[in-house]
């Protein structure tokens, strides 16, 4: 049981408070760094506690699967304390028996919102707390087979543990630290009898380190663990285990075909029913295979991630998943795919070596050998577009897969030559260039290689992969998938919660929290996959009560766009999950995908000393937060707006007032316009070509309304997007207004409690003194009795007297200790409250923050005339030598009404326009007169009737497609 002083409460709180005065002066968002334990037995119950900032009166704690359940831990009832007491950020949880083993997420709520998501792992083995001191071998404490510790890196300091082996028995030394979100990178040492290294692992960027040893006879074995840079502390948790069970290295394939039973071979250590595998070895020790099957989710994009290995949000951009043998194994992860593959067939690292292969393909192959290139040929046309892609990084495998496209040639004498074309190396980052620097580094862009291939002319050609960071190392684990086909376009989308007032270089931890009358974001992520570039529309589905939100559009060029939530002044608490929705039409049949989510993991000031660390979360998670509200808000109408290029788009807005605030109404309000393609403020496309130009708009609350007017160029983006209108102010602010009220109360009550425990224990110190002085008169009446040879009815009747004395005494001797317990207990509050009060003090103090507010989005639509021209019937019949009529309707918008000249474009059709027509000052139709050629052939044409005009003194052309037929001509 994990036990917390009140004052060890309340010096937390008064670190957390420190933390806020530190921190930019914004809102407060709930940081979660640590939960310790960070696991436990599915079927158990642990205490826990939390770790981090402005985790003020957390009452729950919020997990990804619904059979881990929490409940706050509480100090029984007292007299002292008669509600009982909740120990801050200290938690029961209870795993049902069936939770499957895994790694889910829990995040707390409380007084701020919800907190960023941390990793708590569900086991199958018999957990417990590591036992300190253990930092010198002497010291080393008993590792149990099979048995799972929970552990903390020590600053500047070892963990030893003795593992009593069995002689021939084959154990997993298991360390997890990145798989539960911990800052440690853990280094496992095993040592000899003596205290020399015999064997050691240690963590890479993306991987746990993993000892395997088979013992050589019984007796102790020791384990040494320790961070790599010897960094310590809550952050820095660990789940040790010496296991021998079942532990999984790699499967092959580690592709499985969707929908359908896989079979598949694992290789690993301590596999049930394994067989040795004789040519292959893994860190110089041997390995057994299993054959197994494993069913495919059906549709791949709709499945869940594999959050249970350390997903980068990069990997985002394929569909994967996890097993586990007999549910018990490590995970390992496994990318789903529409089609069986083909294998790699080697020798294949010289062109004229190269395997051919036929398009559209998918090719599994390794890089299995140092210095490994793997070849592959095809043959194509001149103009035919292939997709090729690598995927290999985003399984997991810690490899640098690169990518060259030859084009190959044969000699009379058969001699190959190849010639470079293009070389592929990471896809590039969705996040636009434009965003925030820190953002920059989620490491959202696949580091595999991918290229749109257009055949430069009919021939042969080679497809070269091989691994830039390990291929002088060889490894039977670094599998690839090699994709060579017609694109097949698709999209996959990721969201990740942004920073309003990001200040000093740090990046924190956080998620959405709208605040009542506010506003808050989500910066939507789009990988367009194959070559595609169409509309994505993402709606939000399921909105709690009070909060408000608009579809956005990623307009085709464009990556991301930015999902503004509001909450109304009055809207409810609520903290849970957010279920968003991207769609887009893929060869013209609507498609759906889920919206993913990620989150940076810990707060990064210094680049150089803590690696900026980002990983997919289970949900994208949303709260909103009532104790705050918002003074002001902004709104735009729902529109859409349309305008024309050369126009004004002019949006009205408007600020509302929710809440009085000091100096608000000499607030200034300045509208600045975010997600303009083109490059006007917050553009997300070129930064100096700015297509959309706003003007200056400020209002105020005595003017509250106005016109944000956008200068639309001729080189804005013609077609829909969607943008928002943003601002801020600055507020008074009390961290916790009605803390300190409620520590004055607490004070008032224990001086009452002080009053009546004074006089219940000199009441109790009387009644003991008085049964005292009663057990002694009964003794020596007993004395007496016996002395004097009385009476058994009477030795009898003084010996009762004596119990009853001793019973009342006893009874009164526990009153005594009750009454003294209690007043230990009230001079311990007693003594702690000035500290709560000095805190509570300082929380009410008024302080000025940035309170951002922004609207919901605006969809806005450019098009590249004021005029668009109608047929009024199609197709249009002549007879060659003779004349037809047609009739264009001309629809005039956004205040145009000049003229317009009408011609014939008349392509290879033989038509002309018998004469000009020009569509004069606001007319709505006109009829064209479509002359034939005498010699014109009988049959369909295409045309194009073009209208010109000039608008805003700039020339502006706009067409429609004439369907002309030519008559046969009368015999």
């Amino acid at each position: 049981m994990i036990r917390v002083t009140l004052r060890a409460a309340l010096v937390l709180a008064l670190a957390t408070l420190a933390t806020a005065q530190q921190a930019p002066a914004t809102l407060p968002h709930p940081r979660l760094a640590s939960i310790l334990p960070a696991g436990a037995k599915a079927g158990t119950t642990v205490d826990v506690r939390l770790t981090g900032a402005d985790l003020e009166q957390t009452d729950r704690l919020i997990f990804s699967h619904p059979g881990i359940t929490a409940q706050p831990v509480q100090v029984p009832a007292d007299r002292v304390f008669p509600q009982g007491r909740k120990i801050a950020n200290s938690f029961k949880i209870t795993v049902a028996a069936d939770v499957p083993a895994g790694t889910y997420e829990v995040r707390a709520a409380g007084y701020f919102g919800l907190s960023n998501g941390r990793r708590f792992a569900v086991g199958t083995l018999d957990e417990r707390m590591e036992k300190e001191p253990n930092n010198t071998i002497e010291q080393a404490e008993e590792l149990a087979p099979d048995t799972l510790v929970n552990g903390l890196t020590d600053p500047q300091n070892y963990d030893f543990y003795r593992i009593a082996a069995k002689k021939g028995q084959r154990y997993i030394v298991d360390c997890a630290a990145l798989r539960i979100d911990s800052r440690a990178q853990i280094v496992l040492t095993l040592l000899d009898g003596s205290g020399a290294e015999v064997q050691s692992a240690r963590a890479t960027k993306d991987r746990d380190p993993m000892l395997d040893f088979t013992s050589p006879e019984d007796g102790p074995v020791l384990l040494r663990v320790n961070d790599l840079t010897f960094r310590g502390g809550d952050e820095h948790p660990y789940r040790l285990m010496a296991s021998t069970g079942p532990w999984i290295d790699f499967a092959d394939p580690p592709f499985l075909k969707a929908g359908v039973d896989n079979e598949v071979t694992l290789y690993g250590r301590n596999l049930p029913g394994g067989t040795p595998v004789e040519d292959i070895k893994l860190d110089g020790r041997a390995i057994e295979k299993l054959k197994v099957t494993i069913k495919a989710p059906a549709d791949p994009s709709a499945s869940a991630i594999a959050t249970d290995t350390l997903l980068r949000p990069g990997d985002t951009s394929v569909d994967l998943m996890t097993y586990r043998l007999e549910g018990r194994s490590n995970p390992v992860r496994l990318m789903l795919m529409e089609d069986a593959p083909v294998r790699e067939v080697e020798p294949n690292n010289k062109p004229e070596e190269s395997q051919l292969v036929v398009p559209p393909v998918q090719i599994v192959g390794r890089f299995q050998v140092p210095g490994d290139r793997d070849g592959y040929a095809f043959e194509a046309k001149k103009g035919d577009k292939l997709w090729i892609e690598v995927f290999s990084a985003r399984l997991g495998v810690p490899d640098d897969p690169s990518l060259v496209i030859q084009s190959m040639s044969t000699d009379d004498k058969g001699q190959v030559t190849v010639k470079d074309i293009v070389e592929a190396d990471d896809q590039p980052s969705p996040i636009p260039a434009m965003a925030n620097a820190m953002e920059k580094r989620y490491r959202a862009g696949p580091e595999d290689p991918a290229i749109l291939f257009t055949v430069p002319a009919d021939g042969k050609f080679r497809v070269m992969v091989r691994d830039l960071y390990s291929s002088a190392q060889g490894d039977p684990r670094f599998y690839y998938r090699l994709e060579i086909r017609y694109p097949k376009p698709d999209f996959r989308v990721m969201a990740f919660p942004v920073e309003a007032f990001p200040t000093d270089g740090k990046h924190n931890p956080s998620t959405c929290t709208v605040r009542r009358g506010g506003a808050e974001r989500l910066r939507i992520i789009a990988y367009r996959r194959e070559g595609f570039d169409g509309l994505i529309r993402i709606e939000p589905e399921g909105l709690p009560a009070g909060v408000t939100a608009r579809p956005v559009l990623i307009a085709p060029g464009d990556t991301a766009a930015d999902l503004v939530l509001q909450a109304a002044a009055d809207a409810p608490g609520f903290a849970g999950q957010l279920k968003l929705t991207a769609k887009a039409d893929l060869e013209g049949k609507s498609t759906m995908r889920p919206v993913r989510g990620a989150e940076v993991l810990y707060t990064v000031a210094d680049m150089q000393k803590d690696p900026f660390i980002t990983r997919m979360t289970d949900g994208i998670a949303l709260a909103v937060d009532e104790r705050f509200v918002s003074p002001v808000s902004v709104q735009v109408p729902e529109g859409p707006f349309r305008m024309v290029r050369g126009g004004k788009l002019k949006i009205p807005v408007k600020l509302v007032k929710n809440a009085d605030a000091k100096d608000l109404d000499k607030a200034k309000f300045k509208i600045v316009p975010v997600d303009l393609p083109g490059g006007g403020a917050g553009g997300r496309r070129n930064q100096q070509d700015k297509a959309l130009a706003a003007k200056e708009l400020i209002l105020d609350l005595a003017k509250p309304e106005g016109e944000l007017e956008i200068d639309v160029t001729d080189r804005a983006p013609l077609g829909p997007f969607t943008m928002f209108v943003t601002s801020d102010v600055d507020v008074s602010w009390t961290r916790t207004p009605e803390r300190l009220k409620k520590a004055q109360e607490e004070q008032k009550r224990l001086d009452q409690v002080t009053a009546e425990l004074a006089a219940e224990a000199k009441v109790a110190a009387e009644a003991l003194k008085k049964v005292d002085a009663e057990l002694a008169l009964a003794v020596a009446e007993v004395a007496k009795a016996k002395a004097a040879g009385a009476q058994e009815a009477v030795l009898k009747t003084a010996e009762d007297r004596q119990k009853a004395a001793e019973a009342e005494k006893a009874k009164a001797a526990e009153a005594d200790k009750k009454a003294q317990e209690s007043a230990k207990t009230l001079d311990a509050a007693k003594k702690e409250l000035p500290i709560e009060i000095k805190a509570a003090t300082e929380a009410v103090k008024e302080k000025k923050i940035k309170a951002w507010i922004a609207s919901l989005a605006v969809p806005i639509e450019i098009v590249a005339s004021p005029v668009s021209l109608k047929l009024s019937a199609e197709p249009v019949t002549v007879k060659p030598g003779e004349t037809a009529e047609a009739t264009v309707d001309l629809v005039r918008e956004f205040g145009f009404a000049g003229d317009v000249k009408l011609d014939l474009v008349a392509g290879s059709a033989p038509v002309k326009l018998a004469a000009p027509v020009t569509a004069a000052a606001a007319q709505a139709q006109v009829k064209l007169a479509i002359a034939a050629d005498k010699a014109a052939k009988a049959g369909p044409y295409t045309a194009t009737v073009r209208g010109t005009l000039t608008f805003n003194a700039k020339p502006v052309t706009v067409d429609v497609a004439l369907q002309v037929t030519i008559a046969a001509a009368a015999p």
